[in-house]
Order: structure tokens, then C-alpha cells, then sequence
């Protein structure tokens, strides 16, 4: 048996140059998002470390296929970034009923980084559906509803307008830096930046 066997096993290890075991009081937990029984099968997992891992398994199922826990968890993510930056937002009704309905493939990691983006970039305190990022938005196929009723030219081009002004003021120290790496003359940022009523303060906190 090899020393992470007999670790496994016998929760005891042989140091390094010595002959004596050593006992360990420890605990293993591990995660994966594989399926391991067929990779045993496979023959690319090893089927001796398969079930001296496997004692008590404990199956999560997607975020997709739990939709009632959407709301408890963009509650806590919402607290959770309020208090670590000091931006405390709130969602539509609608907003939250959209993340109910999203997919969400990255599970609950997916749903945390959209809310501290969101927290972090939403110009206002109260996000609607119009706040929400446009690559969300189109990655569903079908807009419906109120999302729907938003998209046009006019809104589409402004909001990508203002999301480029936006990372340009983030990763610059001055307006001067910021309109150079957009090809504008600094008055233009500063007249784009009234438009949409984007809190430089915040942005120059954040770099």
C-alpha cells in the first residue's frame, strides 16, 4: 500500500526517512463535478482510491435545479458585497425573477460574480432589468417580457457606450488617461459621464 493509501486507510504515515508510522487525527472531504464511477470504469481513475474515498457521499444538485434557493442566496450576496465595499444595491422584482429563471451553468460561483459586478459597476442603487449586462441578457436566446421591451438600437449602443466609458475609468488614474485610451478628447468623457450619471468617486475608490 503507498503512503497516500495507507493515509486514506489507516489515517497513519511513515515520515520521510524514518520507519516508524505516525497516527493522524484527520477528516478528508473531497468535491468534484466528475463522474467518478465511470471514470473507474474508464479505467482512468483508480478504483482503490475511488472507494477509499467513497463512504458517505453527498450528491448537490446544479443551482438550476434548486431555483427556490435563487433568492436566499442573492439576499446573502447582496449583504455579503454591501458590507465589503460599501455599495449597497438592491433588485427589481424583476431582476430576481430573471436570475430565477436563468440557467445559470456556473451554479452558485456564476451567480455570486454577476452580483458583485453588479454591486460594483450599477451606477444606481435600486438595478433594473436595463442594468443587467448585455452578454447575460442575449446569452438566454429568447428575450421576453420586460427584457424585451428594452432592447432597442438607441438603448443597445448607449449601454455599450457607457459600460467601455466605465472600464476605461477604471483602469486609468485621470479623465485625461481615460479619453486617450478611448480616442476622445477628455470633455467628451466628461460630458458622456454627466449623461449617464456614472459616480467617478466610486470608480476612482475601486483602482
Amino acid at each position: 500500500m503507498d503512503q497516500n493509501l495507507q493515509l486514506l486507510q489507516e489515517k497513519q504515515f511513515t515520515p520521510l526517512g524514518e520507519t516508524k508510522p505516525v497516527q493522524v487525527d484527520v477528516r478528508f472531504i473531497a468535491a468534484t463535478n466528475r463522474n467518478l464511477e465511470e471514470m473507474v470504469r474508464q479505467g482512468i481513475f483508480r478504483e482503490d482510491l475511488y472507494y477509499r474515498l467513497f463512504v458517505i457521499p453527498i450528491t448537490i444538485p446544479p443551482l438550476s435545479q434548486r431555483k427556490e434557493d435563487i433568492p436566499f442566496l442573492i439576499t446573502h450576496f447582496l449583504e455579503a458585497f454591501g458590507q465589503k465595499y460599501k455599495l449597497y444595491k438592491t433588485l427589481d422584482k424583476e431582476v430576481i425573477q430573471f436570475f430565477i429563471d436563468y440557467e445559470w451553468k456556473g451554479n452558485v460561483r456564476e451567480l455570486q460574480n454577476t452580483i458583485e459586478r453588479l454591486v460594483l459597476t450599477s451606477s444606481t442603487k435600486h438595478i433594473e432589468l436595463k442594468d443587467l449586462p448585455d452578454k447575460l441578457v442575449m446569452s438566454t436566446g429568447k428575450p421576453t417580457g420586460s427584457v424585451a421591451k428594452t432592447l432597442n438600437l438607441k438603448h443597445e449602443v448607449e449601454q455599450f457606450e457607457k459600460q467601455m466609458i466605465i472600464q476605461a475609468l477604471e483602469t486609468s488614474s485621470t479623465m485625461k488617461e481615460a479619453s486617450k485610451k478611448l480616442g476622445v478628447d477628455a470633455s467628451t468623457i466628461t460630458r458622456k459621464v454627466q449623461k449617464y450619471n456614472i459616480n467617478i468617486a466610486k470608480l476612482q475608490f475601486l483602482l
